[in-house]
């Protein structure tokens, strides 16, 4: 949430987004495990989305990505199938922006 707030300063990756694009929906996961690149892996299984920049947000990890880009969504109720399908938790949350 705090790199959504503004500010001068680029720091993460979202900070760069934010200057060509706006946030619609925040998908989050308030358990303990880190679900960062379960999460990647399973986006990047779902036959409506694709990698939008190779190694993005991903240079730490062997991930392909972790920037995706779909033109019609996905909607959450299919993210959370597809996590299912994945064997891993659907507890997703989701945070819709004002615009």
């Amino acid at each position: 949430m705090i790199a959504l707030r503004g500010g001068n300063k680029l720091r993460w990756h979202i900070d760069y987004l934010r200057q060509i694009t706006t946030a619609w929906a925040l998908w989050f996961y308030t358990g303990g495990e880190r679900m960062e690149h379960h999460w990647a892996a399973s986006l990047n299984r779902m036959y409506e989305v694709s990698g939008a920049i190779h190694n993005f947000g991903s240079s730490d990890c062997a991930c392909a990505t972790h920037l995706f880009y779909s033109p019609n969504g996905p909607t959450l109720n299919r993210f959370k199938q597809q996590l299912e399908l994945d064997g891993l938790s659907a507890s997703v949350n989701e945070l819709v922006c004002q615009q």
